[in-house]
């Protein structure tokens, strides 16, 4: 597009070379109107002006006047985004036009200054004011990647410190129940091999006593009894060191430690239980023990909380997993509103800490159904 087709009729581009001329031959002055105005915004720009710049950028400005008097107004809206594009504020942009105006407006025998000026202006600041959108755009975009990756990293961030501090809730608690598990060990071996010693001890004392002992009935009743107390002593000795660790697990296996438990278990509490099970590979012991407290876990809150007459626990496994499934015939419970102290959560965190799942079948009035599935691993020597 020229120059001529968007002013009004009457000015041909004669006019405007007469312009360009005039202009050439201020070349210098006008210079030093455009430096003048650099130096007065000098700290409102993007870029740092140094004095070789600012002489280089008016020189420039002065250039892109003449060759908009001489060519087209593409080229005034082309030196807009050059000048956005180099780091000039608006504030700047404006000065120099104003500049610039001024210095055309003390020329009387140009003709067409204001009609020049004003086109040239109205173009400049044209493409200077569609670059800077673009850029205040394309800022505004930079800003908001920057502030989802910082999102982003945030996140990431917050869910590694998650999974940390899970994973170090999830060690603490294994070392708890591997430290439980240690304890109980400890204390069954003592009851066994100590206290239970000591118990064998005393009874062949008092069977020695009662055989040498004549003549005295009351002294023989008396150790009687002592035998009699010394044995019921003993059985209780034997049966807390079976359940704190029940060796049977260790030697035979999971199947025949968990039948033995409800063996056990129904003879001291009259719950009925029934109880089907496979033979298993041998298990590791974390698995092994783990599975045996959930099963005595969850008797224990058949006979405490369900109200049941008769309870039946199946354990089977396939190549890969193996699974446990505790039926009660009692009032059930709504697992919605699952109270403290029924002992699931510990079940729940042993089957998660195993890489198990524990599902829950029950309301109130209804049979209560605990079901687990855990990965199987074997233990190694």
């Amino acid at each position: 597009m020229t120059i001529t087709e968007n002013l009004p009729p009457g000015y041909t581009q004669s006019n405007f070379n007469l312009i360009a001329e005039h202009i050439e031959t201020c070349r210098a002055e006008l210079i030093k109107c455009y430096e003048q105005t650099l130096r007065k915004n000098l700290f409102v720009n993007r870029i740092e002006l140094r004095p070789r710049d600012i002489k280089q950028t008016a020189a420039l400005e002065a250039d892109a006047f003449i060759n908009f008097l001489r060519n087209s107004l593409e080229s005034a809206r082309q030196h807009g985004v050059d000048l956005c594009q180099i780091g000039l504020s608006a504030q700047t942009v404006f000065a120099l036009m104003r500049a610039q105006w001024l210095f055309m407006a003390t020329r009387e025998n140009v003709h067409a200054v204001h009609d020049v000026a004003s086109i040239y202006r109205m173009n400049v600041l044209e493409g200077f004011i569609a670059e800077h959108d673009k850029l205040v755009l394309k800022e505004q975009e930079n800003i908001r990647t920057a502030f989802q990756i910082a999102l982003n990293r945030v996140n990431v961030e917050i869910q590694e410190a998650q999974a940390v501090a899970q994973k170090t809730i999830e060690m603490s608690y294994r070392n708890i129940i591997t430290a439980q598990e240690e304890e109980r060990r400890r204390i069954s071996r003592e009851l066994h091999d100590e206290a239970g010693q000591a118990m064998v001890g005393i009874r062949m004392s008092l069977e020695s006593l009662n055989t040498n002992v004549s003549g005295n009935p009351e002294f023989i009743n008396g150790i009687e009894k002592a035998m009699f107390w010394t044995d019921s002593a003993m059985q209780k000795i034997r049966s807390l060191a079976y359940s704190l660790r029940p060796p049977v697990l260790d030697l035979l296996g999971i199947n025949l430690a968990i039948k033995q438990l409800c063996i056990d278990f129904s003879e001291q509490t009259g719950l009925i239980i029934s109880y089907s099970g496979a033979e298993t590979p041998l298990l590791s012991d974390e698995l092994a023990i783990s599975i045996y407290r959930i099963v005595q876990e969850a008797l224990t809150n058949i006979v405490k909380h369900a109200m049941a007459k008769h309870a039946w626990v199946t354990l089977s496994y396939t190549r890969v997993i193996i699974k446990l499934s505790i039926l009660d015939d009692g009032q059930g419970f709504d697992p919605k509103t699952i109270q403290a102290g029924m002992g699931l959560e510990g079940m729940q965190e042993r089957s998660h800490l195993l890489g198990g799942k524990m599902q829950i079948e029950s309301s109130r009035g209804r049979p209560a159904l605990l079901k687990f599935s855990f990965p199987i691993t074997l233990k190694t020597d």
